[in-house]
């Protein structure tokens, strides 16, 4: 695996693309929103000596986490 695109979305219309890409045994990861079809760029990441797979479980764990504290600031917003 050299390149790779993930797409993580369904709460609340929060949708997020993750570019990974591996050199050597560094992933590089760049996360955009995606919003109206439209991709910011919200940061990156490096992570070493770990397996596709827990790459994979960290883009989830940031969706969730971004997901988790959107719902919070809803329920909050409501409750005015």
């Amino acid at each position: 695996m050299k390149n790779m695109q993930l797409y993580i979305g369904g709460v609340n219309d929060i949708t997020y693309r993750y570019d990974i890409q591996k050199a050597g045994d560094i992933f590089n990861v760049r996360i955009f929103s995606v919003v109206n079809r439209k991709h910011t760029e919200a940061g990156t990441k490096s992570m070493h000596h770990i397996t596709v797979q827990d790459v994979i479980d960290e883009c989830l764990s940031h969706y969730r986490r971004k997901a988790h504290s959107f719902r919070c600031l809803l329920r909050w917003l409501h409750i005015i």
